[in-house]
């Protein structure tokens, strides 16, 4: 799904249809220089139509709904802009940016023009940490920014 802002009075049809069945609290539309923008609020994280995120919070957690930066490799300009929660991350991008192979492949993080090259294996844990800004709360407060790193604390602590 591509999200945009729309000039006033164009594209109504399509934006229902991006709203339809979103309780009105959870967006708000309003007029930026003669163009129709809506923010659609996901959780803690808030999305613009215009494809760009609200820089705040800057933590989120694994099962929040989290649009898609992934930058499409046949043009630059373009975003995937579908909308995933953060647990299927991985499995996003493997069906619709075709991430397969081997765990030691490399890979570049296409996340909004980063191109870092990284071991496959790495890329799910990079994009939820430095892109996604996910945490992983314990129920002692504390908070992780790894998964791995919050399953050793819970057994070294063992709660």
């Amino acid at each position: 799904m591509r999200l945009e802002s729309l000039p006033t009075g164009v594209g109504t049809a399509g934006t229902m249809t991006l709203l339809a069945g979103r309780p009105e609290h959870l967006y708000t539309t309003h007029n930026y220089h003669n163009r129709r923008v809506i923010t659609i609020m996901s959780g803690f994280h808030h999305f613009q139509t215009n494809g760009v995120s609200d820089p705040a919070p800057e933590k989120h957690l694994i099962n929040e709904t989290f649009q898609c930066f992934w930058h499409w490799p046949q043009c630059q300009d373009l975003h995937c802009n579908d909308f995933f929660y953060g647990y299927n991350l991985s499995r996003h991008l493997q069906e619709k940016h075709g991430i397969h192979g081997s765990d030691k492949d490399h890979v570049f993080c296409l996340w909004n023009s980063c191109y870092l090259e990284l071991n496959k294996e790495s890329l799910t844990r990079h994009v939820e940490e430095k892109h996604l800004k996910i945490v992983h709360p314990c129920g002692c407060g504390k908070e992780f920014s790894r998964r791995d790193t919050l399953n050793r604390h819970r057994r070294e602590k063992q709660h």
